[in-house]
């Protein structure tokens, strides 16, 4: 067993998403403070049994995240363990700012780290030094067991300069309510790769997978009500069947035939797809418009609609007009906004226990 500490060089993307605009130089993110999390690890390896508490800050205007006094077996190990930490602390933190970012049109902030400028430092674990000393007949166990608790202390604000001031003190809180949800960190996850994305079609796409998730994976009984029940649907398609068969000539395509059919019965709803995903995001959600910059735009059927449509002809490879692809640049900061909303509203269900 041994004592580590990890420094992480964190970055952040600044890009202008206006070909006439080079932001590159012109913003820069400090830390109004240094952030401070206290973690507290269980330990186990054989009959060693201890709790440590170590510590994860990100300096100021470095912004270097360090893990100090991070106990481990080895190496690889704890920087297995440190990124899966750090790979939170970016996306929420990225979610956090940008959510607050009121010039998202231009640019967008994200924060991310590379592997290879991470810094380990290795020194002997005396506790567990001793322990094997005073009992240096037992035979060593390999099997170690650790648990990390989470008690993140984020505080103050974020300041960028010749810009605005972000509060992070969200941060703690947002990455206490998700806990081990599987299904928000997998949004999270999306929106946080939309954001390392300049190309509008690959960012929509990102965005949308969100919107998709929810509506199939969420709320897909809250709003559904089927036209046709089990029983019927069984008559149906005894109807079908002789149909399909005195028609079709192979086995393999009338069952193919009959599968699609009895798809559409068992997934048709007395909603389209528009009006289904309006109630979700109105009803469900209670987001009835979205910020736009300074201003506030209505979250319409007619909206709705336009991004149905937008990512069905992507989906199917439609060959965009220039005025089309600077349309679908706005589209996508528009689907951002809508997706930050999702999160929010998603993330306070989760706290009331909502879902």
């Amino acid at each position: 067993m041994f004592k580590y500490n990890i420094q992480v060089p964190l970055e952040y993307f600044r890009f202008s998403l206006l070909g006439n605009h080079n932001m590159s130089g012109e913003l820069k993110i400090l830390l109004e403070d240094s952030v401070l999390d206290t973690l507290d690890l269980i330990i186990k390896k054989g009959d060693f049994e201890s709790q440590e508490k170590f510590l994860v800050t990100i300096s100021q205007e470095e912004h270097v995240l360090s893990i100090s006094s991070f106990y481990a077996d080895n190496e690889t190990y704890a920087l297995d363990m440190a990124n899966n930490m750090v790979n939170k602390y970016v996306q929420i933190l990225s979610y956090v700012i940008q959510s607050q970012n009121s010039n998202s049109l231009q640019f967008q902030i994200k924060f991310t780290y590379n592997q290879q400028n991470i810094k380990v430092t290795e020194s002997k674990y005396s506790k567990y030094e001793q322990f094997v000393f005073n009992d240096s007949k037992r035979e060593e166990d390999h099997n170690v067991y650790m648990e990390v608790y989470d008690s993140l202390r984020i505080k103050d604000s974020v300041h960028m300069i010749a810009a605005s001031t972000f509060r992070v003190n969200d941060v703690s809180q947002i990455l206490g309510k998700i806990g081990m949800d599987v299904d928000l960190w997998f949004l999270m996850d999306c929106y946080y790769h939309s954001l390392g994305l300049i190309d509008s079609k690959s960012k929509y796409f990102n965005l949308f997978v969100i919107i998709e998730y929810i509506e199939k994976n969420i709320f897909h009984e809250s709003v559904d009500s089927k036209i046709y029940k089990d029983n019927q649907i069984i008559d149906l398609m005894d109807s079908i069947s002789e149909a399909v068969s005195r028609n079709t000539t192979t086995k393999d395509h009338r069952d193919r035939i009959q599968s699609r059919i009895k798809q559409i019965f068992e997934s048709a709803t007395d909603k389209g797809r528009i009006d289904k995903l309006y109630s979700i995001l109105t009803e469900s959600l209670a987001i009835t418009d979205i910020n736009y910059g300074l201003d506030k735009i209505e979250l319409s059927k007619e909206l709705v609609a336009k991004f149905i449509k937008t990512r069905n002809g992507l989906f199917h490879a439609k060959i965009l007009t220039e005025e089309e692809k600077q349309g679908l640049g706005t589209l996508s900061y528009k689907l951002l906004l809508l997706s930050e909303s999702v999160l929010k509203e998603l993330i306070k269900r989760k706290e009331e226990n909502v879902i």
